[in-house]
């Protein structure tokens, strides 16, 4: 239930930073594209850090693992890269719909390519997509892991 809960969380944040995006949008300079970059991706980590944060301190040292809120971080942006991959060869178009649901990374998609198109993607850019899609868990549970051992905003 906790993966769910996280799931559905990582996607209200996902929409928050749709909201900045969106907010940088019509500048379209090439300064304000990497600042809405900085933004919906630090907004993304601190949203991250604040789910770990919670949910190590509701559990305590000895409550359950960090696993299922890594699954739960994980499921939107993994299952997403997925089915980019494999929409790359089978002539689908699915690479817009996967900035939509990733607006965390929208400009750094745009960075490594501009199409919406999944034809235009390569294997090589899709694989670097991938690192963007393993950063949100990735600071979930590094943090999860230092609120546990009491390194940081731990309450007690």
């Amino acid at each position: 239930m906790k993966a769910a809960e996280l799931a559905m969380k990582y996607i209200a944040a996902d929409i928050l930073c749709m909201f900045i995006v969106l907010t940088f949008a019509p500048a379209g300079n090439t300064v304000f594209r990497y600042a809405g970059l900085a933004c919906s991706a630090g907004v993304m980590a601190a949203m991250m850090i604040s789910f770990a944060a919670s949910e190590a301190n509701k559990y305590g040292k000895g409550g359950a693992g960090a696993a299922e809120g890594i699954i739960g971080t994980a499921f939107v942006p993994l299952t997403s890269w997925g089915v980019l991959m494999a929409s790359v060869g089978a002539g689908f178009d699915y690479y817009k719909w996967h900035k939509l649901l990733n607006a965390d990374f929208l400009y750094a998609y745009n960075l490594i390519e501009h199409d919406a198109s999944s034809s235009a993607l390569s294997f090589g850019e899709v694989l670097v997509m991938l690192v963007f899609a393993v950063i949100p868990p990735a600071v979930y549970g590094i943090t999860y892991a230092l609120v546990r051992k009491g390194v940081i905003l731990s309450k007690s």
